[in-house]
């Protein structure tokens, strides 16, 4: 959910996002097999909460409430040639540098100063 804040500018977009969050309610019998499964559109406040919930966690690790309304594309930058290659080179970093991959400060700042040397770009931060 930090991603696209520490991302180089030069290797990230966004398209608005005109999906539908759906939550899925699935009862159970005593033998653990499905017996109903009921679909729905979250509401409008179902949808501000979780929100709500995303701000508070970000603002914990000092980002700022992201742009509602869109969806993210990144693109790999570096040596990588995929996301996947790239996260796991972010994730051994931290490793080596005794910084936990969770949202946090740490991280963030450790992201966005891999991701900017990565990409020749010496502050990668969306302000």
């Amino acid at each position: 959910m930090f991603l696209p804040y520490v991302w180089p500018t030069v290797a990230r977009t966004w398209v608005p996002d005109r999906s539908t969050r759906w939550e899925v309610d699935t009862v159970l019998d005593s033998d653990g097999r499905v017996t109903a499964v009921e679909c729905r559109p979250l509401s409008e406040g179902e949808l501000a909460v979780q929100e709500q919930d995303t701000v508070a966690d970000l603002e914990s690790a000092g980002i700022p409430p992201r742009p509602r309304g869109r969806l993210w594309l990144l693109r790999p930058v570096g040596r990588f040639g995929d996301l996947d290659g790239l996260l796991d080179h972010l994730c051994h970093v931290a490793e080596e540098r005794g910084v936990e991959t969770r949202l946090s400060a740490a991280f963030t700042a450790l992201c966005a100063g891999e991701l900017g040397q990565l990409s020749g770009q010496s502050d990668s931060l969306a302000r």
